[in-house]
C-alpha cells in the first residue's frame, strides 16, 4: 500500500512539472511569434488584435503598396504609426483626426498634415479614463463620445484642437459588455443623437430590450428611446 502511494505521488509530481513546462513553452512561443514575426496586411493577427487588444507593429509602406490593390489615381501612406488599439475616427474642422482607443480608454488627436508629407504633425491625448470609448461625434463645439455603457460629452475647440472643461456623462446605465459592446454615435437630420446598442451574443433572446437596437436621444441626454429593433450590431450608420 505504501509503495503504491509513493508511486502515485511520483507520477503526480511529474505531471505538474510537465504541465508547467508546456504552459511556459506556449507562453514563450506566443511572445516570440508576436515579437519577431512581422504581421502582413490581412494577417489573422490583425483580427486577433481587434478582438484581444494585443499589439502589432505598424507595417512598412512598401508592404502596404505591395499588398493592397489601389487605384492608380490614389496613393496609400501611413498617416500615423505606433497607435495601438485604434478603433474609430472623426475629422475636425481643421482636419485633425480624432481616434478612439477602447482598450486604452482614451481619445487621441492626430494633428493635421501641415507640411504636405502625408503624416500627422503630432498627437495629443484629449480625454482618458473612459470605459471602452468607441463612437465620436463633433456637434456645436461639443465632442460626444460613446462609451460601452454611457454617452458623454466634453467641450471641444475645433479651431485649436483642445478640450475645455471636464468630461460629463449625459446618459448612463446603457447595457455594455457582451460580444457587441462597441457603440457608434451620430447626429441625424432631425437634430437627435443616434447610437447603436449591439446584441450581447450571436444567437440568444436578450433580457434587456435595448439590446440589438438603434436608439436616439436629445443632445442633452434626455428623451432616450429605442428607434429601431432587430439590429444585431449596427456599428456605423448614416442617412440617405
Amino acid at each position: 500500500m505504501k509503495n503504491t502511494m509513493y508511486v502515485e505521488r511520483q507520477w503526480g509530481g511529474a505531471l505538474v512539472y510537465v504541465l508547467a513546462f508546456v504552459v511556459l513553452l506556449i507562453a514563450a512561443g506566443t511572445f516570440l511569434y508576436q515579437r519577431y514575426v512581422a504581421p502582413q496586411v490581412g494577417d489573422v493577427r490583425v483580427v486577433l488584435n481587434a478582438i484581444t487588444g494585443s499589439g502589432i507593429d505598424t507595417p512598412e509602406e512598401s508592404l502596404l503598396r505591395a499588398t493592397l490593390d489601389v487605384d492608380s489615381r490614389l496613393e496609400v501612406t501611413i498617416f500615423a504609426a505606433d497607435l495601438p488599439n485604434a478603433r474609430w475616427l472623426a475629422v475636425s474642422e481643421r482636419n485633425d483626426v480624432l481616434v478612439s482607443r477602447p482598450r486604452k480608454g482614451d481619445i487621441v488627436l492626430l494633428q493635421a498634415d501641415a507640411d504636405g508629407d502625408g503624416r500627422a504633425e503630432g498627437r495629443v491625448t484629449l480625454v482618458d479614463g473612459l470605459n471602452m470609448p468607441h463612437g465620436i461625434a463633433l456637434i456645436d463645439n461639443w465632442m460626444y463620445i460613446a462609451e460601452q455603457d454611457a454617452i458623454g460629452r466634453i467641450r471641444f475647440d475645433q479651431a485649436n484642437g483642445v478640450t475645455v472643461g471636464p468630461f460629463q456623462r449625459v446618459l448612463s446605465g446603457l447595457p455594455g459588455g457582451g460580444n457587441h459592446w462597441a457603440k457608434s454615435i451620430a447626429q441625424g437630420p432631425d437634430g437627435w443623437l443616434y447610437f447603436n446598442v449591439g446584441s450581447s451574443c450571436n444567437v440568444c433572446i436578450e433580457a434587456d430590450t435595448r439590446r440589438g437596437t438603434l436608439m436616439r436621444m436629445k443632445p442633452d441626454g434626455s428623451n432616450a428611446e429605442i428607434y429601431a429593433t432587430g439590429l444585431r450590431n449596427a456599428t456605423g450608420f448614416d442617412w440617405a
